[in-house]
């Protein structure tokens, strides 16, 4: 039997109308819903214009959602200047990997074809999922990310399609041809994920023990009273492709300003900040780090202040006769924060950002035939394209000159 999933027209949020849903629907050939499914949000573009980050580092590429008992889903609270490749899956299937999608104007059709049954085994990759109490984890995402041959040894993008845990925690991975072995991302619902490496063909199952992780609370305030409503996330500061990476994970604190983080990755160093790049807020948090503690484990970060935000405001100085290309733009990196901001650069060159905290941030900005005027920019470049800047209060006149030259 496959699977046909139909992406519905999306709709604004009505708490947030800068924020969409994308809603869908996964049927059988029949016509019958199939609940259950997985659906995953695995890059983004921008609608429009060239993209200025990685296609995987958007806060919603960390986004999924299943199926309900009639097929449909829902994924929440979306960019709504973003376009995203989604990835159906459910057990038994080949997975499938969507074009980018525009939820504001696209609908697709995709088939998601049983699982082939005659498979050379040598090149069969095979391994349940389970929990630390050894309980099957059901719908767990088996995600390649990296692989080994003869020849070379990679992380990253690998020709493995990806598998979801049947009810007894079993999966299958179909190996290319010269593939030796792959490296794979476990995630599942309530667990703090895990990573196993160099996942060889071979006649007994691997078995894969998911951690519950640990858990991170605290409260934001400002005058010593808990404010309610602030988004803030918390990220590993560790990004290596040797762990588990699960990116940004947000939160908004309740009425008494008190924050939550669930099934984190335990005994790692971590982030916590004000969400900027989801849109200003009055009060901001400035990026800390801090050590998780152990799996199963709690760790209260107690009372961590807010203060008020600054503004950001200048304007890119192009060289005589040259103008700006369409819907360029700036954006501003925030290590060891996890927060992609982006803001548009008017015709004239002018730019403004608000909300943002007092911290170092990395200015980027890539517009074809021209680059940075060193000469006259007053900051220090830290790679082609992008300088540093340590903002302690608001500044409105960032000026950025640009010269001939760079990549056309």
């Amino acid at each position: 039997m496959s699977l046909w999933v139909i992406i519905a027209s999306c709709v604004l949020l009505q708490v947030n109308p800068d924020r969409i849903d994308l809603q869908g629907l996964v049927l059988d050939e029949a016509g019958n819903p199939v609940s259950g499914a997985r659906v995953d949000i695995t890059t983004a573009a921008p609608r429009v214009g060239d993209g200025i980050f990685c296609p995987s580092c958007y806060r919603d590429c960390a986004k999924f959602t299943r199926a309900d008992g009639v097929g449909r889903f829902t994924l929440r609270s979306l960019d709504p200047s973003l376009k995203f490749r989604l990835l159906i899956s459910s057990p038994g299937k080949k997975a499938v990997l969507t074009k980018l999608i525009d939820p504001l104007t696209d609908k697709a059709g995709i088939t998601l074809k049983d699982f082939p049954k005659d498979l050379p085994a040598e090149r069969l990759v095979q391994g349940v999922v389970v929990d630390e109490d050894d309980i099957p984890l059901e719908g767990a995402l088996v995600a390649p990310s990296g692989a080994k041959t003869a020849e070379r040894r990679w992380h990253g993008s690998v020709d493995v399609e990806p598998a979801v845990c049947d009810a007894k925690g079993r999966f299958t991975l179909f190996l290319p041809e010269k593939y030796e072995a792959v490296d794979v991302e476990v995630s599942a619902d309530g667990y703090a994920g895990e990573a196993a490496k160099l996942l060889r063909p071979r006649s007994e199952a691997h078995k894969i023990v998911v951690p519950s992780g640990t858990r991170v609370v605290a409260r934001v305030v400002h005058d010593g009273k808990g404010v309610p409503s602030v988004r803030i996330a918390v990220v590993q500061t560790f990004r290596s492709p040797e762990g588990f990476f699960i990116k940004a994970v947000e939160q908004v604190s309740d009425e008494q300003g008190k924050l939550t983080f669930h099934c984190l990755p335990a005994s790692q160093e971590y982030a916590i900040f004000t969400v900027v790049g989801a849109g200003p807020q009055n009060l901001v948090l400035t990026t800390k780090k801090f050590l998780a503690h152990g799996n199963g484990q709690e760790r209260d970060l107690g009372d961590l202040k807010l203060t008020r935000p600054l503004t950001l405001a200048g304007k890119v100085e192009l060289p005589a006769g040259t103008t700006l290309p369409p819907n360029a733009r700036l954006a501003f990196d925030r290590n060891p924060a996890w927060d992609l901001i982006s803001i548009p650069i008017a015709g004239d060159g002018s730019f403004f950002l608000a909300g943002i905290p007092p911290e170092t941030y990395t200015v980027r900005l890539a517009i074809p035939g021209m680059t940075l005027d060193t000469s006259r920019l007053g900051y220090q470049v830290v790679e082609a394209g992008s300088f540093g800047i340590r903002l302690r209060e608001s500044v409105s006149d960032l000026r950025i000159p640009l010269v001939i030259g760079g990549q056309p």
